[in-house]
């Protein structure tokens, strides 16, 4: 019996056959890794979709913050219906309310933020920056005065 050798004329594609199979392995293992991790380059990424809400963290103000994440899980609601994405700003890394690292560049601007919060309008300006204690009525109303919130309201209605 004569064992058949492989030709050598095949392996160019197979090894293109590997290569395409690698690569779709890659990549979900890509998509698996990161899918609890937020994927944007800089705040701009979030402009026009979300307003940004930034509570900012260290080590003097822990419960001020804790205080301010419980308010706003309180507040589900009236966060999504404003598309209001809060993040932890720590020691120049944000966080989303569930302790996940959001993939950000620091903010040059961000670190003079000492001791409060900063809200951030879908066109990308500084609407407020407060210190705590977080005030989510005042916030709210704030946001409900903006003119691109009052006409999600009347298309909403």
């Amino acid at each position: 019996m004569r064992i058949k050798r492989p030709s050598f004329r095949r392996w160019p594609f197979f090894s293109i056959l590997l290569l395409m199979r690698l690569h779709h392995l890659l990549l979900i293992l890509s998509a698996l890794f990161h899918i609890h991790m937020i994927n944007a380059q800089t705040i701009k990424d979030f402009q026009w979709k979300n307003r940004i809400l930034i509570l900012s963290s260290n080590a003097a103000n822990t419960s001020s913050v804790d205080q301010a994440i419980q308010k706003i899980n309180g507040a589900q609601q009236n966060v999504q219906e404003r598309d209001l994405m809060v993040l932890i700003l720590n020691k120049d890394k944000f966080y989303t309310l569930e302790n996940e690292l959001v993939d950000l560049k620091p903010v040059a601007s961000l670190n003079t933020l000492n001791d409060g919060y900063i809200l951030i309008g879908k066109d990308g300006g500084i609407k407020a920056q407060e210190p705590y204690p977080l005030d989510l009525k005042k916030l709210f109303d704030l946001i409900d005065s903006m003119p691109m919130r009052k006409s999600e309201i009347k298309s909403k209605y």
